[in-house]
C-alpha cells in the first residue's frame, strides 16, 4: 500500500505564522518604550514553539493510571499491537508514538522534542495527520515516569485522560497529579474506558457524572468519550470519529494561536495608543537620517581621526628610530621619551581616549534631541512622557559619551 501523501501546510497555519511574525516585530519596540510585554512574549513563545514544528499535525497524549487501558486503546485504533498492554505496574516505561507513514518525516522534529526516538507507523488515511502518544502510567512507582509525563503534557495539542468505570472518581477527585494538571491545561478530553462492563444506562450515568466531576476541577466542560477498547475496532468507534474530526479541526488550534497573537498585538497597540494596521517609526526616517548623519559628523570632529592618524605616523617613526637609525637615533628616542614629547605626539590610543579635551558632545546631542522634540506632537499621548524623557539633553549626552568611550 502506498503511504498517504505528506500534508502540506494549511492556510490556518500560514495565517498564524503571519500573526506571530507581526507580534514578534512589535515586542522589541514595545519593550523599549517601557510597555508591559510579559503576556505578548508568552504568546509569541508558545506560538513559535508549537507552529515551528509540524503545525498541521494533531498531537494527542494518552495519560492515565495503571490498568485503565491506554495501550489497549492505542492497539485497538491501530488494529495491531503497537504498545504492550498489561495489568502489571508499570508497562509503558517510555513514550510510544503512533503516526501515519506519510507524515512520519513531517512530525519527526516534533517527536525529537518530545524525546520519542522510534515511532510506530500506520497507513490509515483517516488519521494521517493524527499523532497519538502513549505515555507512562502517572501512578507508576518509577519516579522518572511521572517526570516524563509532566515534560510532555505542555507540548501536545490535547491531553486525553484515560480512566475506567471503576477508578474514575478516585482518579479525578483524589489524585493530586490529575487535579494539578487538569487545571493547567485548556486542551483536553476524558476517555472513559471499559464501558462494556456496564449496561447502556449505567454507561451514560457514569459518563455524565464524570463530566460533572471534571467540571468541578477545571471549571469548564470537557468532552467525555466512551470506549470499550478490549473489544477492538467496534469498541473505539466514537473515539476514532472524534480523532478524525479533531485532525480536521487542527485549524482551530492554530487559529487559537493566531487569535492570541492578534489579541496580544492589539493590547500592545492599545497600551501605546497606536491605531491602524501597522507600526511606524516615531521619528520619520528622513528626520532620523538627518539627525544621525549630523551627530556622526559632530562626534568625528571631536574625536579627530586625522589627529589620531598623525599620532600613529609619529609612533611608527619613533619605533623606527629606536630600531634602525644607529646610536644617534637611539639617543634621540630616549630623549623624546624622557621629555614626554613622544607621549604627547606619538600616542594614537591616548589621543583617542582624550577626546573630551577637544570638545564636548553638546552639538551632536542637540541634533538628536531636536529630532525627538520635533516629533513629539505626533507621539501617542500614552507614550509622550517617556518619549520626552528619552530626549532629555544631559542624559542623552551622557549616554552618547558612554557609547563613544566604548567604541574608543
Amino acid at each position: 500500500m502506498n503511504p498517504a501523501p505528506q500534508p502540506a501546510p494549511g492556510p490556518a497555519s500560514i495565517e498564524a505564522d503571519a500573526a506571530l511574525a507581526a507580534l514578534h516585530d512589535a515586542i522589541a519596540p514595545a519593550r523599549f518604550l517601557g510597555l508591559e510585554t510579559t503576556r505578548a512574549e508568552a504568546v509569541a513563545a508558545e506560538g513559535s514553539e508549537r507552529l515551528g514544528i509540524s503545525p498541521d499535525a494533531y498531537v494527542v497524549a494518552l495519560v492515565g493510571g495503571t490498568g485503565v487501558g491506554k495501550s489497549t486503546i492505542l492497539n485497538a485504533l491501530a488494529g495491531e499491537v503497537v504498545s504492550t498492554a498489561s495489568a502489571r505496574r508499570p508497562t509503558t516505561g517510555e513514550p510510544v508514538a503512533w503516526v501515519a507513514e506519510g507524515a512520519a518525516t513531517m512530525v519527526q522534529p516534533l517527536l525529537d522534542r518530545l524525546g520519542i526516538r522510534a515511532p510506530r507507523t500506520h497507513a490509515r488515511d483517516d488519521l494521517r495527520t493524527v499523532v497519538i502518544v502513549d505515555l507512562p502510567d502517572v501512578d507508576s512507582l518509577e519516579e522518572g515516569h511521572r517526570a516524563t509525563v509532566e515534560a510532555i503534557l505542555p507540548k501536545v495539542d490535547v491531553v486525553a485522560w484515560v480512566v475506567d468505570n471503576e477508578k474514575y472518581a478516585d482518579a479525578v477527585l483524589h489524585d493530586d497529579f490529575l487535579r494539578e494538571w487538569m487545571a493547567r491545561l485548556d486542551r483536553q478530553v476524558v476517555i472513559l474506558n471499559k464501558v462494556d462492563r456496564l449496561d447502556g444506562e449505567a454507561s451514560r450515568m457514569v459518563a455524565g457524572d464524570l463530566r460533572r466531576v471534571v467540571r468541578q476541577v477545571v471549571a469548564q466542560d470537557v468532552p467525555v468519550i466512551r470506549t470499550a477498547a478490549a473489544a477492538g475496532e467496534s469498541g473505539i468507534s466514537e473515539l476514532r470519529s472524534w480523532l478524525a474530526d479533531a485532525a480536521a479541526a487542527k485549524a482551530i488550534v492554530v487559529a487559537r494561536l493566531a487569535a492570541a497573537a492578534r489579541a496580544s498585538l492589539a493590547e500592545l497597540k492599545a497600551a501605546a495608543d497606536v491605531g491602524g494596521s501597522g507600526w511606524a517609526p516615531l521619528v520619520h526616517e528622513a528626520a532620523q537620517r538627518r539627525a544621525v548623519d549630523g551627530a556622526i559628523e559632530e562626534v568625528l570632529r571631536v574625536v579627530d581621526l586625522r589627529g589620531a592618524e598623525r599620532h600613529a605616523v609619529a609612533a611608527t617613526r619613533a619605533r623606527a628610530r629606536r630600531r634602525g637609525t644607529g646610536p644617534i637615533g637611539v639617543l634621540t628616542s630616549a630623549l623624546y621619551r624622557a621629555s614626554g614629547r613622544e607621549r604627547k605626539a606619538a600616542d594614537p590610543a591616548g589621543y583617542l581616549r582624550a577626546w573630551q579635551s577637544r570638545g564636548g558632545l553638546t552639538r551632536a546631542t542637540e541634533l538628536v534631541r531636536r529630532a525627538i522634540t520635533d516629533a513629539l506632537p505626533g507621539i501617542p499621548p500614552a507614550l509622550r512622557a517617556q518619549y520626552a524623557a528619552a530626549g532629555e539633553g544631559s542624559d542623552l549626552e551622557a549616554r552618547l559619551g558612554k557609547a563613544l568611550d566604548r567604541v574608543v
